[in-house]
């Protein structure tokens, strides 16, 4: 292994049902982002020389094999433990697992701080990729039991930070990020020829699971005003589902299907082409093809991963300015922030920039640039660090603390 760190054995574990499950072949299959910035981050983490196993939900578990050097372990769901109150049929069975398993160098778990257990490994790492996490004492000591923790986004880190003020010591961010070089090298002119786009057509992208924070209603409102400005006839491509993660859970399927519905019948007389979800290695022809990519999300947004990987393709983002989406989309340098849930202002933006081809160009060479240092090769380096500290023991904090 390359560099001054050994290999180590990596344990990634997701016991949270919100990340959704893993399918079969991650290159090449839909996923959330959550889970798919796990899987990308365990990838770039095997192409560097460690030895790295992900543990996650799986509908076509329980198996496992080796996908692009990494052991991908798929468990089978539980759904009879499953109920209003709680929901332990993703947790119980990776919990099983786990306790089952040889003891790694580092387990690093995903979204639920209580999944820890002493025998996984010499050092305990939690991810954390969203703001859920409520104030308590039980709360408390369970973060307290953590080598170390990760934050998405500056956003993310000071929400938690807020909230359980003693873990300032062992609290960094990592920002999720992209597989530069394939997002990179996405040649526009064969992108929209493939996709069958016509010259002179501009395009718009979003990119998302199709639920109500993810603001495509707002997108769709604001593409209502673009279309009574005759100079302004853009296309939107939506890619995504609303079904999206919740496999198994037929409720919630139900209730996402109603959704998508909603907004297939908004879209029903715009400019509007549904591709539905689409597999990782396809999107950088989906972002490549766009000349705008937007972000319309009305809730606290953790990051949106999706900007990184428009702004690789060179894509000019226009997002909402909500939580950590600042990190990475800074306004007039790499983008535009619009105010969340504004389908006026963002209308506003969307004309500014489809009548504006020398802003998408600096826009979009900006962007390239911001992304280039969030390529997951790197990112997983920096947490080579962090790992060396969990394993060390810097940075500890009394448990007494929180007691």
């Amino acid at each position: 292994m390359s560099g001054s760190h050994l290999s180590r054995r990596i344990r990634h574990v997701l016991p949270q049902p919100s990340l959704g499950t893993l399918p079969y072949d991650p290159p090449n299959q839909p996923m959330t982002g959550l889970a798919g910035a796990a899987w990308s981050l365990a990838a770039a983490q095997a192409a560097a020389g460690h030895d790295v196993e992900i543990v996650a939900p799986g509908t076509d578990g329980p198996r496992s094999r080796r996908v692009a050097g990494v052991q991908v372990s798929w468990l089978r769901t539980w759904p009879q433990l499953r109920t209003a109150a709680i929901d332990l049929s993703q947790l119980l069975p990776v919990a099983l697992h786990t306790a089952r398993s040889a003891r790694a160098d580092i387990a690093h778990i995903h979204g639920n701080p209580y999944f820890r257990m002493d025998s996984m490994a010499r050092a305990s790492i939690l991810h954390v990729q969203d703001s859920s996490i409520r104030p308590g004492r039980k709360m408390a000591r369970s973060l307290a039991s953590y080598d170390q923790i990760i934050c998405c986004s500056n956003y993310i880190r000071d929400e938690l930070l807020g909230r359980f003020s003693h873990l300032r010591g062992r609290t960094h961010v990592l920002p999720n990020g992209v597989e530069w070089q394939p997002y990179a090298d996405t040649d526009r002119a064969r992108a929209r020829e493939a996709l069958g786009i016509a010259e002179g057509q501009v395009v718009l992208l979003f990119s998302g699971r199709l639920i109500p924070d993810k603001g495509l209603m707002v997108l769709l409102s604001a593409l209502e005003r673009l279309v009574q400005d005759a100079s302004s006839q853009p296309l939107l491509v939506v890619t995504g589902s609303a079904k999206m993660g919740l496999e198994g859970n037929p409720d919630a399927w139900k209730q996402a299907d109603a959704y998508e519905r909603q907004i297939r019948q908004a879209a029903q007389d715009l400019p509007v082409r549904f591709v539905g979800a689409t597999p990782r290695a396809q999107m950088p022809l989906l972002y490549g093809a766009a000349d705008i990519f937007v972000c319309p999300s009305t809730y606290q947004e953790p990051l949106g991963m999706v900007n990184v990987e428009a702004q690789a393709c060179g894509t000019p983002v226009i997002a909402s300015a909500v939580g950590g989406i600042p990190d990475v989309v800074e306004h007039e340098v790499n983008g535009l922030l619009v105010p969340p849930g504004d389908a006026q202002a963002l209308a506003g933006a969307l004309l500014r920039l489809i009548h504006d081809r020398s802003l998408r160009s600096r826009l979009g060479s900006a962007a390239r640039a911001t992304s280039e240092r969030l390529d997951w090769r790197l990112l997983a380096a920096r947490l080579d660090e962090i790992y060396d500290r969990a394993l060390h023991g810097a940075s500890q904090v009394q448990l007494q603390a929180v007691r």
